[in-house]
């Protein structure tokens, strides 16, 4: 690949097709003359391109920058690009001639350049070399000599410039054309030179073949004979002749001097730093040389460049070595190092040098500044340490494999899920041997063989994404994982290699089992704490509270203990135990009764600091069991929480939960945080509810059924607080789990095959959202009818269109119930009223769930919105079985759920606050809320709200 020539106008509009350019670039047609770097140049270097194009044109210097190009192959390849300006009489920039060289490349053409300087300066014939299209592509300094113009100027040019006014137009095609058919033509040639005087040569043009035999270009060697034709013509007259060989002489001479004039004006302009030197210093060196270090010219002519000042510390032996090279070739490769500029700040180069004498020794040499490469090179490394870093920042495992299933990269994470990483005896293990000491097993717990694995399926050529499998590690721990990933593939589509990422779900399996299983226990807990039997018997709601908290996932032990503080010492008395077997429950019962607290001073402190209503987290056996030593020793417990019971400041039950040690290495899953704040916030509602039980016992029969009713209601409140805010946390994070594995399966689906369990899972991930979704209301609802009892349900009312609320709200249920049928009739105008959107929203959908719950699924659901007399009123009609006259007051009370209504879609699990929260949200609004029904013939809920009037 060799350089490409062009010429631009400052714009950087082409002045001319390149066909080079096209050739390297592989498009067919020319290109257009403007934005021609646009359409190959690498994005990441188009800024840089054109800082430089910028600066060159404000400050009238050369240009130089590195750039990378897409050729036809669609590779990217590093160029050097340089320019050089073209001045009119004013000093104005007219246009720029530059070669863009491939940097692969520079160095060879840079020995080429120096063996053909050397070539060519040792000739004292005239050599011009053109390109297939007539374009000149080297020009000698004799070239220079005879025709008075410099390499830099006829570079590109056509020889045609040169014809005389009186030659032949056809001249260069002749020429041309005697070369292309036999390869050669000799004769005498007439030009005009610079300065417009004919010069008449004596020419050798030969045709320039590549590889392949095919034409590329010319080569001429032209031997000046103008002062020979003119000593012919003048033989006769020897004065004359001397008088012309003088003048001949004379015109060499000046051109002599005129050719080493353009000569050190090329140095001079020349963007590579070009210097002369000899042992000591530097003797001579052009702009760029001195500029790339900070000298002038007056530093030269004082010899103040030396050597030693250039050279920093440790560049003695590849100095040693390029001046060995040097006397020994005449020339030195180049290399890179460091040179030191006036203030001692370190500058990168690439230096070769030319032996010019020896006697006295003299030395060229050419430096080109690669601080923009380094640092390039710099920004390259950090980025790849960037990206190692991030590699090993990543929370999710990954791994690499190579076509063999050998594994050659993971990182830290990927170390914590398989700690037998870090061992080279287990990494040379056969890929099936180390697969199977893992048990790998699908998302159902059957085993999978090793063939079957997401590695070995990827290393077949599959894409998984969200593959769900079991797995145990080498400790014993059961692991759930879920593994994307796809293969790797060579330029020639072979798979030579895979990339996992696995992520480690157990942890949300296990909190969305305990949040099930969470919410039927305090579901559970609120039943029994309003019940006025329980109230009333402290033994039995222990022990009632015991059995619910014997539900919740991680609890190997329940049980709960009387504590009767009444006596001179205190005594433990056992209420009930569960997860014992009946054949031992006599054992504890014994244990805890035979049991003395007063002995041990511990045990005292801890009694004090469970009567303060603290609760009590203790980890085995370091600590003194506050729930008898037979419990620990029999369940080998690590941890335990025990939650007071206080009744008028007297310690009257403790409730206990705990946790055993692991079998294998005796570590303990701790209980969460929120496990300790709601078994605290059950104590604090048992002992609420013996107290108002001991109050009911105190008043009438009929004050004390109020006041108990109240009590009920604001422990349930409470509790319901209590078990809303604990719950929104857990249930925010699985919402959001869901939602971005149900997204990773669309995207999936959208670009690959889906086998029948992919889609199962994304079915029953669906399901999930759905059913989140509804424990989601659950909590909001329970949130809300705790603020509005505390007079905290705010609102922030504006005006808007309702036709949009209900719209949106009508759509979401339409994407949960894509198999339901929901009708929709709105006004063609807008209809404003002042609401909160989203509280209006929010009734709009408890009345579209309540009616596609108990309506049957072939009949559709009907929404309107109207007008009517200064008011909007929306309607949701359903074809369900209706409510009874005598319901229809009740439905909006709050807790209260219709005792015989059957729910023919969804779960039947609900607390009674929907509706009552709507008749609080639309009577907040200045509206009302409405229903018509009959038993048989479905049921209309409808709220109005007032329009909003018009602003003054």
């Amino acid at each position: 690949m060799g350089p490409l020539f062009w010429e631009a106008l400052p714009s950087g509009r082409l002045m001319q097709d390149v066909p080079t350019w096209r050739a390297y670039t592989g498009q067919p047609e020319p290109l257009p003359t403007a934005g021609w770097l646009d359409s190959v140049i690498h994005p990441d270097d188009r800024e840089t391109t054109m800082l430089a194009w910028v600066h060159a044109l404000q400050s009238g210097q050369p240009l130089s920058v590195t750039q990378r190009l897409r050729g036809a192959d669609g590779v990217y390849r590093r160029f050097l690009m340089q320019a050089t300006p073209v001045l009119d009489a004013q000093g104005a920039i007219t246009h720029w001639r530059g070669v863009s060289c491939p940097l692969a490349e520079v160095e060879q053409e840079r020995d080429r350049t120096q063996q053909r300087a050397q070539v060519f300066d040792a000739t004292t014939d005239a050599v011009i070399v053109t390109d297939r299209a007539e374009r000149i592509t080297d020009w000698n300094a004799a070239a220079e000599m005879l025709f008075g113009f410099t390499r830099q100027e006829m570079l590109g040019q056509s020889p045609a410039v040169l014809r005389l006014p009186s030659a032949p137009t056809t001249q260069s095609a002749a020429v041309l054309e005697t070369v292309l058919a036999q390869g050669e033509w000799r004769g005498e040639l007439a030009y005009r030179r610079k300065d417009g005087t004919p010069s008449i040569s004596m020419a050798t043009v030969r045709a320039l073949v590549d590889d392949q035999g095919a034409v590329v270009g010319t080569i001429g060697i032209h031997r000046d004979i103008t002062t020979r034709t003119a000593s012919e013509a003048r033989l006769e007259a020897v004065l004359a002749q001397e008088r012309a060989t003088r003048r001949d002489l004379e015109t060499v001479l000046a051109a002599a001097r005129e050719a080493e004039a353009k000569f050190r004006t090329v140095v001079d302009r020349n963007i590579i730093g070009i210097f002369v030197a000899d042992a000591d210093a530097v003797l001579e060196a052009n702009a760029a040389f001195l500029q790339m270090l900070d000298y002038a010219a007056e530093d030269v002519a004082a010899r103040r460049i030396r050597w030693q000042d250039l050279t920093p510390p440790g560049w003695e032996a590849a100095d040693d070595s390029a001046s060995q090279e040097l006397l020994a070739r005449g020339a030195c490769a180049p290399f890179e190092k460091v040179y030191l500029r006036r203030d001692g700040t370190p500058v990168p180069i690439i230096l070769a040098g030319v032996l010019l004498s020896l006697q006295p020794l003299r030395i060229m040499a050419f430096a080109l500044d690669i601080t923009d490469r380094k640092r390039l090179e710099a920004a390259v490394a950090a980025r790849a340490a960037e990206l190692e870093a991030v590699f090993a920042a990543i929370t999710d495992g990954i791994y690499v494999y190579n076509a063999a299933g050998e594994l050659v990269q993971s990182n830290p994470a990927a170390r914590l899920i398989n700690p037998n990483l870090v061992d080279e005896t287990y990494l040379a293990t056969p890929f099936g041997e180390r697969i199977s000491a893992f048990g790998v097993r699908d998302a159902q717990g059957q085993p999978l063989p090793a063939d079957q694995t997401p590695v070995a399926r990827i290393l077949r050529g599959e894409q998984l994404v969200g593959v769900d499998t079991q797995m145990r590690q080498p400790h014993g721990r059961d692991l759930q994982l879920s593994t994307s990933g796809g293969p790797v593939r060579a330029t020639d589509g072979q798979i030579n290699g895979a990339v996992i990422v696995t992520r480690d779900v157990t942890a949300r399996y296990a909190l969305e089992r305990r949040t099930q299983e969470a919410l039927a226990v305090l579901l559970r807990v609120a039943q029994i704490v309003t019940e006025p039997a329980t109230q009333a018997d402290v033994r039995m709601l222990l022990a009632r509270l015991t059995e619910a908290l014997s539900q919740l996932d991680g609890v190997d032990i329940a049980h709960a203990l009387l504590v009767d503080e009444t006596e001179p010492a205190l005594r433990l008395e056992p209420v009930a135990m569960y997860h014992l077997p009946p054949a031992e429950l006599a054992a504890w019962r014994a244990s805890v009764s035979a049991f003395k607290p007063a002995n041990d001073a511990r045990v005292v402190q801890m009694a004090a600091y469970l009567r303060a209503g603290n609760v009590l987290v203790q980890r085995f056996p370091a600590e003194t069991p506050i729930v008898s030593p037979f419990a620990v020793d029999r369940f080998h417990l690590g941890t335990g929480i025990t939650a007071p019971v206080v009744v008028a400041g007297q310690l009257v039950g403790l409730l206990t939960i705990g946790r055993a040690r692991t079998a294998a290495q005796g570590q303990v899953d701790e209980f969460a945080p929120w496990d300790h704040d709601l078994l605290a916030g059950i104590g604090r509602l048992a002992a609420e509810a013996l107290e108002r039980g001991r109050l009911s016992a105190q008043l009438t029969a009929a004050e004390a059924a109020r006041l108990a009713a109240e009590a009920a209601t604001r422990q349930r409140d409470e509790f319901l607080g209590i078990a809303s805010h604990e719950l929104r946390t857990p249930l925010t994070s699985i919402k959001a789990n869901l939602q971005i594995a149900v997204r990773a399966i669309d995207q999936f689906v959208a670009t690959n095959a889906v086998d029948a369990r992919l889609a199962r899972a994304h079915d029953l991930l669906q399901r999930s959202d759905r059913h989140i979704a509804r424990l989601d209301r659950i909590v909001q609802d329970m949130i809300d009818m705790v603020r509005n009892q505390a007079g905290l349900l705010q609102f922030q009312i504006v005006r808007g269109d309702l036709s949009v609320v209900v719209r949106e709200a009508v759509e979401e249920q339409r994407l949960l119930w894509p198999s339901r049928a929901i009708e929709l009739a709105l006004p063609p105008a807008p209809v404003v009223v002042a609401m909160d959107a989203g509280r209006i929203g929010q009734v709009v959908t408890n009345y579209l769930v309540n009616a596609l719950k108990y309506a049957p699924m072939d009949t559709p659901i009907a929404v309107e919105l109207a007008l009517a007399e200064g008011t909007a009123r929306v309607a949701v009609r359903d074809q369900g079985p209706g409510i009874a006259v005598a319901e229809q007051a009740l439905v909006w009370d709050r807790f209260y759920r219709a005792p015989e209504a059957v729910v023919e879609n969804g779960s039947n699990v609900g607390l009674g606050l929907g509706l009552y929260l709507c008749k609080t949200v639309i009577e907040r609004h200045g509206g009302q809320v409405g229903l018509s029904s009959s038993p048989g013939h479905g049921a209309t809920f409808w709220f109005t709200l007032p329009l909003a009037t018009e602003p003054a």
